[in-house]
């Protein structure tokens, strides 16, 4: 079956980053902890959120998952919880950033269906994982994009995209590299933006002590976006490790830090393993996000 006709693959090369977008009325609270090469970190003010450094690693296995309004659903990469689950629900997710973060449900050229999550960097690009536009070495046939969902809520509405971008490091050969699976939805245009009005910035960061993640696992009550935050064990050039607790579903969420009242994405929520690692947003990533953003 050909592919739909407006998918892009940019290859890879030198990049610049965005500026973030500001927005007031964000409150930061300073963590109990320092960490090696900082004087500690700001996280986001949630009930209940206590960050853990390290622990064991506790894999949740697909058959174990308990989704069962989400049952025609498969979920196709394991993530991990390390040691005790210290995650916590998004009580309202109509709040900046979280009603930028967006569960997607992606249908496959098979007929097969999946969820992953997203973010907003623009009014009409939704940054996630290569394996969400590109599963199972093909294209998607459609990706239905819902902002801010709280279980059965969809306070935003929703839209249905088949305008993808990725990234020939995921999409070529056989075997896609785990370094670049990142990719995009293309939104048909701003009608959903509209609504939420706000988007996460992005940037090259390469000192990060600690970072902030939420997003829709699948091991969750159905539709809940829940968040937590750590510090980076370990980075190379393309990731970044931690001891974020993530479950499948959860990969395309965003890996962020504060610049002053703003968020900003420095990475993508993609696989387990304890420790757990993002793809950066290196400076070839950041081009490519911005060249997407212009859509």
């Amino acid at each position: 079956m050909p592919s739909p006709p407006r998918m892009h693959l940019d290859k890879k090369h030198n990049s610049l980053s965005s500026n973030p977008r500001e927005e007031s009325g964000v409150i930061w609270l300073n963590a109990e902890k320092s960490y090696p090469g900082g004087d500690g970190a700001r996280i986001e003010r949630l009930p209940n959120f206590r960050m853990r450094t390290t622990g064991w690693a506790k894999i949740l296995r697909a058959e174990n998952w308990d989704v069962p309004a989400a049952a025609s659903i498969n979920y196709a990469l394991p993530e991990t919880l390390c040691a005790s689950d210290d995650r916590v629900q998004i009580p309202n997710t109509a709040l900046f950033p979280y009603k930028c973060i967006a569960r997607l449900y992606i249908t496959g050229r098979s007929g097969d269906r999946w969820v992953g999550t997203g973010f907003f960097v623009s009014p009409r690009c939704v940054i996630t994982n290569g394996h969400v536009v590109f599963p199972d070495r093909d294209w998607a046939l459609e990706i239905e994009v819902v902002p801010g969902q709280c279980g059965e809520l969809a306070p935003f509405g929703s839209q249905v995209s088949q305008e993808f971008r990725c990234v020939e490091g995921w999409t070529a050969g056989p075997v896609g590299d785990p370094d670049y699976d990142y990719g995009a939805v293309i939104l048909p245009d701003t009608t959903l933006y509209s609504r939420i009005r706000a988007h996460f910035g992005f940037a090259v960061h390469n000192d990060p002590v600690i970072l902030n993640n939420s997003g829709y696992p699948g091991d969750k009550p159905f539709g809940t976006q829940w968040y937590n935050a750590g510090p980076v064990v370990h980075q190379t050039h393309r990731r970044f490790q931690y001891m974020i607790d993530s479950a499948g579903a959860q990969s395309g969420s965003p890996v962020w830090v504060p610049d002053g009242r703003d968020r900003v994405a420095v990475g993508i929520q993609g696989y387990g393993g304890c420790p757990n690692f993002a793809i950066r947003c290196t400076e070839d990533v950041a081009l490519n996000w911005a060249n997407w953003s212009r859509a």
